[in-house]
């Protein structure tokens, strides 16, 4: 059916005549029986274009998003409708969506419908779908039920594969210590205790036993095993009696995707219902993404961060436009650029930016020469309406006066041209919990936004001021992206390197990675730039998918083995109190 069911739904909302009849305006007095009748009949009817819409579009976004829109109907014609779109879907990312929607609906779910949702999981899991956050929710699954062959030596393949370095992996660790608790299961217990002997795992089995609940204060040391093991047997037989309830599922909550409307609430001459089915097409054939990256003397570990998502950011574009490219242009004071023009090949492209570094003296950051070279010296797509073209700046310093007054024309030629221009400006964090059970646990990685403190930002003499306004000495980032119909990411990072995988700090080998309330600075970007550039009209249902392409995505990650010179305590004094010494 042409443009996702277009003339149908505009000749639903152009004509309040076609309207069936329980989408016609009532008034207030309808009686109750009247209006769930009509809800029902609402419901009924968009299940069934829904229905249609799976059999007959080939694109999978629009099938992502027609699964999200219906996930809201609570109906057991909806839940049977997902269901049969999750066993059929072939594409991953359309798969992990419509599993995300019934894990939203599990406490509607019967028996039955349960059941099937799981054999569809363990599939999914067979085929290696699940990657980055998303194997939270999974672990979440598996743990609502008795533990399992299968469901173990998943846990155990984890446990080897994941990295207590790793700022991405912490979540999925204090996820496997809630699974741990939930399965009362006495083979991985042992199996944890018994890997505290080792420095490539110690850490972080130290880590999922206090995420089950040790009541046992740190030790990240060679005697870690002596004490869990006391722990164990005064604690054993209490653990190991603990099981999810029969109807543990009921209980499972959404991730990404939201849970049903409540039927009592909903308006069946809400027009809303109908506009949704005007969704056009939404998969994008060209997608041209820049990256203007500071590499002044602050910005080292921005740099490796770049670096380390540069894979991630082009498994997630490679997945939504059939042609992405990504380029990075190199800017620093003493009007200091340096490109690397855009490219479709990521094996030449990550050569590329492994040799970006510190470059420029001190001074004033070039941002005008930065995004005027960018646009002129890149060979960019041509316009078109699955065509996109970004920029987006990165920096943790103010743009001064001057380099406003210069970019102002550049970006407002910019907008006419079809760019859009983003920011990420980046400031430290403060006084993050070194005790990773201490700090935020969101599993859906979409905190609010982290520089909820802006006075913590760092000013430079003589920056653009607002008047008035909170950001004062960063105001022109939000001015500047607004032109180009963009937006400004604040974010607040830990200090150095740390986080990214790799060897532990020589002076704190015992050390866990900081853990990002709202994923990081890259992930809130690609979340934001994805869903304008899908569509922001409908950014209520595009941004789920969104996020679940990026958690898919983490599969392109690199994997850094655990490292670690020795066991030793890698905590400040302060860490039984869960902060770091100011």
């Amino acid at each position: 059916m042409p443009r996702f069911l277009c003339s149908l739904a505009l000749l639903l909302l152009l004509t309040s005549s076609s309207l069936p009849a329980f989408a016609q305006p009532k008034p207030a007095s309808t009686a109750p029986a009247n209006r769930e009748a009509e809800v029902k009949r609402l419901l009924d009817f968009l299940t069934s274009e829904y229905g249609r819409l799976f059999q007959k579009n080939k694109d999978w976004v629009n099938r992502a998003v027609a699964i999200i829109s219906l996930s809201r109907l609570p109906t057991e014609g909806a839940t049977g409708k997902i269901i049969e779109q999750l066993q059929s879907e072939k594409h991953p990312v359309g798969k992990l969506v419509a599993w995300q929607a019934m894990l939203a609906r599990a406490p509607l779910l019967s028996d039955i419908q349960y059941r099937a949702f799981y054999v569809e999981t363990v599939r999914m899991l067979k085929a290696g779908l699940f990657a980055g956050d998303l194997r939270i929710a999974l672990l979440e699954v598996f743990s609502a039920t008795p533990i399992t062959i299968e469901t173990r030596n998943y846990w155990k393949e984890l446990f080897i594969n994941t990295s207590a370095l790793d700022s991405a992996d912490i979540p999925t660790l204090i996820a496997m210590g809630k699974a741990l608790r939930a399965w009362g299961d006495p083979v991985l217990y042992e199996a944890l205790i018994a890997a505290l002997q080792d420095t490539g795992f110690a850490v972080r089995a130290e880590l999922i036993l206090k995420a089950a609940g040790a009541q046992v204060p740190w030790t990240l040391s060679k005697e870690s095993k002596a004490v869990y093991t006391k722990w164990w047997q005064a604690n054993k037989k209490e653990l190991i009696a603990i099981k999810p309830p029969a109807d543990g599922w009921k209980k499972l909550v959404p991730q990404y995707v939201p849970g049903p409307e409540n039927a009592a609430k909903i308006d069946p001459a809400d027009k809303r219902w109908y506009r949704e089915l005007e969704l056009g097409p939404l998969g994008l054939k060209s997608f041209d993404f820049v990256f203007c990256l500071d590499c002044s003397r602050s910005m080292g570990p921005e740099i490796e961060r770049l670096k380390r998502d540069l894979r991630v950011i082009h498994a997630a574009f490679s997945t939504i436009a059939s042609e992405p490219r990504i380029g990075v242009t190199q800017f620093a004071p003493g009007n200091t650029v340096q490109l690397i023009p855009l490219s479709g090949k990521i094996q030449e492209l990550a050569q590329q930016v492994a040799s970006v570094g510190i470059i420029g003296p001190a001074g004033e950051e070039e941002w005008a020469g930065a995004v005027e070279r960018t646009i002129a010296e890149n060979k960019w797509i041509g316009a078109g309406e699955k065509n996109r073209k970004v920029i987006v700046i990165i920096s943790d310093e103010p743009i001064t006066p001057a380099q406003h007054a210069k970019l102002t024309p550049i970006v407002t030629q910019a907008a006419k041209e079809g760019f859009r221009l983003y920011a990420i400006t980046i400031r430290p964090a403060q006084n993050l919990p070194t005790d990773p059970l201490l700090a935020p646990y969101n599993r859906a990685g979409d905190d609010e936004d982290d520089a909820s403190d802006p006075g913590l930002m760092r000013r430079r003499p003589g920056a653009l001021r607002r008047r008035p306004g909170p950001l004062q000495g960063w105001a022109a980032y939000d001015e500047i992206t607004k032109l180009a119909g963009g937006g400004v990411i604040h974010a607040q990072v830990p200090q150095g390197t740390f986080g990214l995988g790799g060897a532990a700090p020589s002076d704190m080998p015992g050390a866990i990675a900081p853990v990002y309330p709202d994923g990081g600075p890259n992930k809130r970007l690609l979340v934001r730039v994805l869903t304008d550039a899908i569509n922001p009209q409908y950014a209520d249902r595009v941004e789920p998918l969104v996020k679940v392409l990026i958690a898919y995505s983490q599969k392109a990650a690199p994997r850094e083995p655990e490292i670690r010179a020795a066991f030793g305590n890698g905590l400040p004094a302060s860490f039984p109190d869960g902060r770091r010494a100011r």
